[in-house]
């Protein structure tokens, strides 16, 4: 029953990204109804199973702010937006707006996540400072991380973790699109990072694995592997989450818990179960938006006080819950145990060239003296590590920070998450594609002519950082009139 809990949530965070794409014909469980009737009431109980049953799984969209502003977004995407009002950064799209948002050159570029409205109400609890130390531990396929990434603004450190090989691979790749700086990515259990790393960090979010009966609405799957068992198997499992999220918590930390289910056992009753076992743990009063109401469920008023729940027939949106606690104690602190003596970056490149040289050729000079102090080689890979002091040895990590380099056949080049991370100020020479056909050409991996963009001019040889409508899609190598595309292949595009 586990094995299927975790693949209804892979389908579930993934979602359909077009109404029509899933064909909703199993009926929602019996069972779930009688349960939902017990805990709201007959009458909301049915207006929530009408609200399910005629879901239009409306579209929603969260822009990245360092990429691109709403007006920018309603230009170039042909489309108005409405604000979704969880979250200031997320906007609905119209019903009837094409289903290829998602492939627009400013989705490629990391402007926007597709993601369900009320999915963005979690972020802004979590509300990470620059310098924080924050983790998020289920964080695939990404939706929640790279905002916790935005909001830090490059500063502090995320660690976005997924125990699952498919989802965290996911994970990295949505982040290095939407230009993580700060991220350690890992693939592990929960409780393995509780034992390592306990007591260290900010905020930690754990958007649990769910029942996912806020998915009733789109998702066949969901409704078929729904059972009450599967709603227990999965309140157990939470428990045990829970209190590996606590255990990262430093005194004065605060954790948000989230869920896309609806029944009181995974949400409130959790929370309350987490109470029992934590002395430690104090609910926060969360200050909701328009379409939230009250955690309802709950035996306890404090914790009523800190729950947010998004109903299916009070929004446009799959359900979803959302929690705040606090350890008491004193404030929180930057992990600053355990520090350890990294040697100097030159001191593990026997045998390769130094890639100074080639950063030096691709970044403004106060940009390469930032980050060399935290520069690492690993590998084949350079990476600037946002913690140098935080033990990696013997983790699953899928990055262990922002990745600038890669060596190949005995030279350096620019990594791809370099050119998704940089802002224009950072760069030696760059160039504007404002042709929307030339930017779908440049992300297909063909070669472009200077004309095609502005600020280019005939060069012998650079590295050109190519944007599109001030979001950027990678580097090309010029060569004359000539622009080589480097974007990876495994991002190229039919």
């Amino acid at each position: 029953m586990a094995a299927r809990r975790n693949r209804t949530k892979t389908r579930k965070r993934r979602g359909a990204s077009h109404p029509n794409e899933r064909d909703v014909a199993t009926s929602i469980p019996t069972a779930f109804l009688e349960r939902l009737a017990a805990d709201v009431g007959p009458d909301r109980a049915k207006a929530m199973q009408q609200a399910i049953e005629v879901r239009t799984n409306r579209r929603a969209l969260r822009l990245n702010p360092s990429r691109l502003d709403r007006s920018a977004a309603e230009t170039h995407l042909g489309v108005p937006l409405t604000p979704v009002p969880f979250n200031p950064l997320a906007y609905w799209l119209p019903q009837d707006a094409p289903p290829g948002v998602g492939r627009s050159p400013l989705h490629a570029g990391g402007g926007f996540y597709m993601q369900d409205a009320a999915a963005t109400a979690v972020a802004p609890f979590v509300d990470p400072q620059p310098g924080e130390w924050v983790i998020d531990l289920a964080a695939a396929p990404g939706g929640k991380a790279s905002e916790l990434a935005a909001r830090m603004d490059g500063r502090g450190v995320l660690v976005a973790n997924d125990v699952s090989a498919q989802r965290a691979q996911a994970l990295h790749e949505n982040l290095e699109r939407l230009g993580a700086r700060n991220a350690v990515i890992t693939q592990a259990a929960p409780a393995e990072l509780a034992r390592r790393w306990g007591g260290r960090f900010h905020a930690v979010l754990l958007d649990a694995p769910c029942s996912g009966e806020g998915m009733f609405g789109k998702s066949d799957i969901a409704r078929q592997e729904w059972s009450e068992d599967a709603v227990a198997t999965c309140a157990v499992r939470q428990d045990d989450l829970l209190d590996a999220a606590f255990a990262l918590l430093a005194p004065g930390g605060r954790l948000i818990y989230a869920t896309c289910t609806l029944n009181r056992d995974e949400n409130e009753g959790a929370i309350e179960r987490l109470l029992k076992r934590q002395p430690d743990a104090t609910p926060v009063n969360l200050e909701r938006t328009s379409g939230m109401e009250p955690g309802v469920l709950a035996s306890r008023q404090d914790v009523r006080n800190a729950s947010g729940r998004i109903w299916p027939d009070a929004s446009f949106g799959e359900g979803h819950f959302v929690a705040c606690l606090k350890r008491t104690g004193a404030q929180a602190g930057a992990f600053t145990a355990d520090r350890r003596e990294t040697p100097p970056m030159l001191a593990s490149t026997e045998g390769m060239p130094s890639p100074l040289t080639l950063l030096s050729e691709v970044l403004e000079p106060h940009v390469v003296d930032a980050l060399t102090p935290n520069l690492r080689i690993q590998g084949r890979s350079v990476w600037a590590l946002p913690a140098p002091e935080l033990p990696l040895d013997g983790l699953h990590v899928l990055a262990p920070g922002w990745r600038l380099a890669d060596l190949t056949h005995g030279r350096w080049s620019p990594a791809h998450a370099l050119a998704m991370g940089v802002m224009v100020h950072e760069v030696r020479v760059s160039v504007a594609i404002t042709d929307a056909t030339a930017a779908a050409r440049f992300l297909r991996g063909e070669e472009l002519d200077v004309g095609d963009a502005e600020g280019a001019e005939p060069r012998d040889s650079a590295w050109v950082w190519v944007t599109y409508q001030d979001v950027p899609l990678g580097w090309a190598r010029q060569r004359g009139h000539r622009l080589r595309n480097l974007r990876p292949k495994r991002l190229r595009v039919s």
